[in-house]
């Protein structure tokens, strides 16, 4: 098996993606040789990154983890999965990372960087790391015990980074708000919108967390850092952004809340800025057409994007 320094879990989802298209070009990561987790089988476009080196494994059974961690320096774990069962997600999000844990401290591994949420904060607008956690939701609930987990298993031995991410969209997107809408407006559709749409959040470009996650490999901080584009965006008025930019009209309805979920969800960067020198730097107009226009030229060509 070919000399590998990191070791990527989730590299086939929607962040992997952009992370490993981002790792070949960055000059702190160009020459670096990447190992990457699948659990079924190896997606073509994935055979075919050079740097690239598939592995066959489940992050839930140890002993398939020692192809993919031998030798190497740094773990990037994307794996998240979310469910309307939490028991669905409870096998990946935190038994996955005590399996992952125990299998870092066998193969000595230096340094692991953790994809948490900024959900793990719960109500509350610009959070910073050092405030008090609340979770409200079974999902932001089990991102949290991941996070407990894996400090309390890799400290002191293994540097640990958890990443708090907030709404992460891009291009490639298949699941969550941005998507979703841009779906039912492309094709004129009804959309449903929980509540009175003025729940907040921070959406942040796939390829600014990319950037953050190369940040995260060199740098030798250990903690919590939060990653969002530090804009505040309520939902309507990212419904009013996508009908400006598509220049169609919205049509839906306002419905009761379903989720019982965070009202308000936004995070302070200055953390990142400080211990990693990363910032966003996409803004939010540029990043919705760059999810846009791919899905424009397909349609135009007639071939799915």
């Amino acid at each position: 098996m070919a000399s590998a320094t990191i070791a990527l879990i989730g590299g086939t989802g929607f962040i992997g993606r952009h992370l490993l298209e981002r790792l070949t070009i960055d000059p702190a990561t160009a020459g670096e040789r990447v190992r990457v987790l699948v659990h079924a089988s190896v997606p073509g476009w994935l055979a075919a990154l050079p740097q690239v080196e598939p592995v066959a494994g489940d992050l839930t059974q140890a002993e398939s983890l020692s192809p993919l961690l031998s030798g190497v320096r740094t773990v990037i774990n994307l794996a998240g999965q979310v469910s309307s069962a939490p028991e669905d997600y409870q096998r990946l999000n935190l038994s996955g990372s005590l399996v992952l844990a125990k299998a870092c401290l066998r193969h000595k591994v230096r340094r692991v960087l953790h994809a948490s949420s900024a959900l793990v904060y719960g109500n509350v607008l610009d959070a910073t790391e050092d405030m008090p956690c609340r979770p409200i939701s079974p999902y932001a609930a089990l991102k949290l015990a991941a996070e407990e987990i894996l400090c309390g298993l890799l400290s002191p031995r293994i540097s640990l980074l958890r990443l708090r991410l907030s709404n992460v969209y891009g291009p490639l997107q298949v699941k969550g708000l941005m998507p979703y809408l841009i779906n039912r407006i492309m094709s004129g559709q009804r959309i449903s919108i929980d509540a009175d749409g003025a729940q907040v959040r921070d959406f942040v470009h796939a390829w600014d967390v990319a950037g953050a996650l190369i940040k995260g490999v060199s740098s030798e901080y250990a903690g919590a850092v939060n990653i969002g584009s530090g804009h505040a965006t309520s939902v309507i008025s990212l419904v009013r952004l996508l009908e400006d930019l598509l220049d169609r009209p919205a049509t839906g309805h306002y419905c009761p809340e379903q989720t019982g979920g965070e009202r308000r969800n936004t995070v302070c960067v200055a953390r990142a800025g400080k211990v990693l020198g990363w910032r966003a730097s996409i803004e939010p107009a540029e990043g919705v057409r760059s999810v846009l226009e791919p899905r424009r030229t397909a349609r135009e060509t007639g071939v799915c994007a």
